[in-house]
């Protein structure tokens, strides 16, 4: 049982009831919100829940589409993805999926990514979806690199930067086999960038090099 209870509220704003079994969820909300429950928070949550049923999850990213290839830039707070989209919005909008948060999903053997309607800072949220090439977490650093990433250390930062319920057991099997699949699939790498235009540059010069 999952609620939401601003200290402005009295009651509740809403709660949802999941069964032992995952795939049905009862959602119980004030009057004035039965019209429109289904907004944030519990939109996120319950996507988090069918997603994890069907081999596909959420990462805490922005999402590039550099001439038809997805490439995932994740990272936590503060780790730079409004950073990074500023500088490409700075030259054009067009090839950015989300700012904030991206879907990975794996579709008849191959995983595809997907524009969010979570925007960020910078309120993009792009309803596309491409084939997923390379994901990038993002590191501060002095110049523009990639570091390739074994899948272990790939799924360890993954686990940092995906929205996954540790608190129940019914869906985290399938959930982590489908994090394990992704890191086997897709290559990973640290990507270290300056805050300047010049990453989005290296970027669009260098991504055929890391990408199969």
């Amino acid at each position: 049982l999952l609620y939401m209870h601003p200290l402005a509220f009295d009651t509740p704003i809403w709660m949802a009831r999941f069964t032992l079994e995952p795939g049905e969820v009862e959602v119980i909300c004030r009057e004035d919100l039965k019209e429109s429950p289904f907004r944030y928070p519990l939109d996120q949550l319950l996507s988090i829940y069918i997603l994890a049923l069907h081999r596909g999850l959420l990462i805490h990213s922005a999402g590039l589409n550099l001439n038809g290839k997805g490439i995932v830039l994740a990272g936590q707070s503060g780790a730079g993805k409004s950073t990074i989209t500023r500088q490409f919005t700075g030259k054009s909008r067009s090839n950015i999926l989300s700012d904030d948060r991206m879907i990975a999903r794996e579709e008849a053997g191959s995983f595809l990514v997907h524009g969010t309607p979570w925007p960020g800072e910078e309120a993009i949220a792009i309803n596309q979806h491409i084939p997923l090439k390379a994901i990038l977490f993002l590191r501060h650093g002095k110049e523009n690199r990639v570091q390739p990433l074994t899948p272990r250390q790939g799924l360890e930062k993954l686990m940092q930067t995906s929205s996954i319920p540790w608190y129940d057991r019914n869906i985290l099997s399938p959930l982590l086999d489908t994090c394990e699949s992704l890191v086997n699939q897709i290559p990973c790498f640290d990507f270290f960038f300056t805050p300047n235009p010049c990453a989005a540059s290296f970027l669009e010069n260098h991504f055929p090099s890391f990408t199969k």
